[in-house]
């Protein structure tokens, strides 16, 4: 064979060679694994935390299983995360899972059981009343967003490949994602109606059955349920009768657990009050499962529980001879002379 017959044979080799990843590209490409970007559009508009996001997260979990994708960006209007071919759901939440001192994050490789859940709080005074209950911190601002379904095809991909490759202008992403992160906390405000206020000296309690957190793909809050301390209280006194008066708190948390029913019992409100001889204790363990009430406005998350003590407090003789008053601070209360008190 010349020399010349060697160079035509080399040539038509090449070009059957083009012809075929011309027209067999598709097959080719998708023997390997490919992705492509796709910008996540984030408004934090309806974010009602009184808080603006100094970063956030982005997840997106392929239908079927495999590793979820994940993004951290200091800049929150958008990011760009790159996604194979398949089905996707994604996920959006304001900082990163370490950013948070009272929240934890469990199960973030599943979709379906990601979760967000409110830091376990050591007591020193609270005594729980079962085995597994667990006193929690007031959980810190969380905003979150979800949006499912994402198809991102093989046509999608091939498109974006070969305007890469022809430096072609126009859209340089896969698709685009609008998500809308809402606050998912809720403020919970106690108020406590009390007959002979004038006796109290300190207040302390701790609400159990609330929920532990949120489930960040299903889209609801938590079964499993955590107990919030409540120890710094505000006095109010009826402005008609001077021996009336509440005690008030409010808290953060999670809200009601999934599948909550609204029966007295799902709840109690474990109260401790300190009279003004400093010493006379009353415990009472309240139910108040039926009393909660939602009351929030413009996407805000509020909760309301009201109960009064149907019993006033008994009168005692102030420690010194003083006139009494109102200490909302938790300090060593001594030795317990307990009274039960009814609601």
């Amino acid at each position: 064979m010349d020399f010349g017959e060697m160079v035509r044979r080399v040539l038509i080799f090449i070009a059957a060679l083009v012809a075929l990843c011309g027209c067999q590209h598709k097959d080719l490409c998708y023997m390997h694994s490919h992705t492509v970007p796709v910008r996540v559009h984030v408004d934090w508009e309806k974010f009602n935390s009184k808080e603006v996001p100094t970063g956030m997260t982005v997840m997106a979990f392929q239908q079927g299983g495999g590793n979820p994708v994940k993004v951290l960006s200091n800049v929150t209007t958008h990011a760009d995360i790159h996604l194979t071919a398949g089905v996707h759901h994604t996920v959006v939440f304001n900082q990163s899972v370490t950013e948070f001192g009272s929240l934890e994050f469990r199960n973030m490789e599943s979709y379906d059981k990601a979760e967000v859940i409110a830091g376990p709080a050591p007591t020193k005074w609270y005594t729980t009343k079962h085995k597994n209950e667990k006193t929690a911190h007031e959980p810190e601002w969380f905003g979150t967003s979800k949006v499912e379904g994402t198809e991102i095809t093989k046509e999608m991909i091939d498109k974006v490949v070969h305007a890469s490759i022809q430096g072609a202008r126009g859209d340089e992403f896969a698709g685009h994602i609008h998500h809308t992160p809402k606050n998912m906390i809720y403020t919970l405000k106690v108020t406590v109606h009390i007959k002979n206020i004038y006796n109290l000296r300190s207040a302390r309690a701790a609400i159990s059955g609330m929920a532990e957190g949120y489930m960040i793909g299903k889209g609801d809050y938590s079964t499993t349920q955590v107990t919030h301390l409540m120890e710094k209280w505000t006095l109010g006194k009826d402005e008609t009768d001077p021996t009336r008066g509440y005690i008030q708190t409010t808290i953060q948390c999670f809200g009601l657990p999934a599948g909550h029913k609204g029966t007295a019992a799902e709840n109690t409100l474990n109260l401790e009050l300190l009279l003004a001889d400093n010493k006379t204790q009353l415990n009472a363990q309240l139910a108040a499962g039926d009393k909660f009430v939602k009351v929030g406005e413009n996407g805000e998350l509020k909760l309301h529980l009201t109960i009064e003590l149907a019993d006033p407090l008994p009168d005692v003789k102030p420690e010194g001879g003083s006139s009494g008053g109102f200490d909302a601070t938790v300090t060593d209360w001594g030795d317990e002379i307990e009274h039960e008190i009814q609601m």
